[in-house]
């Protein structure tokens, strides 16, 4: 992490090649991307919670949700007859 910070740093006052900037892009990504892999590889309780949001079928509960109001439906008195 910090090797790539000092690097973007040292990049705005230096010309540097475009393979470095690839290079500092692809390990900033890396930093912030492989945590999640690693702990999915070695704790057993996100692996299964990943497992069973994987086998759930989001489209039902979503629809489920919409099916029912989460407040009372308003009710407008009907419009005043115009008077004549």
């Amino acid at each position: 992490h910090m090797t790539t910070c000092i690097v973007y740093e040292v990049i705005q006052f230096i010309d540097a090649p475009d393979f470095i900037l690839y290079g500092v892009q692809v390990g900033w990504m890396l930093v912030h991307g492989i945590p999640p892999v690693i702990y999915s590889l070695f704790n057993s309780s996100i692996r299964s919670a990943l497992r069973q949001m994987a086998k759930s079928d989001h489209s039902q509960t979503v629809a489920a949700s919409r099916s029912q109001p989460s407040a009372a439906p308003i009710v407008r008195p009907p419009p005043a007859a115009a008077a004549a």
